[in-house]
């Protein structure tokens, strides 16, 4: 979203919230942290997503593979963050006996 269109439509968190299908304590938590560039209007108490933003987060947000994991990152997010995190070699607990033939 480059530049604000003041005429298109704004939603409510909630309205946004379906929009997306997302719980409207999810985008509340985003705003809060600045997780994610999904610009808003505030006026007071009042918070207003414009549509062409909702729609540029859903577009960021299409995948082609299920490798691809992670949300948009906010531009202040250092560039390691948005890497695909190295393995970090934990391994999965096994019963004792697991895969062993009973007798």
């Amino acid at each position: 979203m480059s530049k604000p269109n003041y005429d298109e439509p704004l939603f409510t968190t909630e309205e946004a919230a379906r929009f997306l299908r997302l719980a409207p304590s999810t985008l509340a938590t985003w705003r809060v942290r600045k997780s994610n560039a999904i610009p808003f209007f505030k006026f007071g108490r009042i918070v207003l997503y414009p549509l062409s933003g909702l729609e540029d987060f859903k577009r960021k947000c299409l995948r082609r593979s299920t490798a691809e994991y992670r949300l948009p990152a906010n531009d202040d997010t250092p560039e390691a963050a948005r890497e695909t995190p190295p393995d970090t070699g934990a391994k999965i607990f096994k019963f004792p006996g697991a895969g062993e033939d009973l007798p």
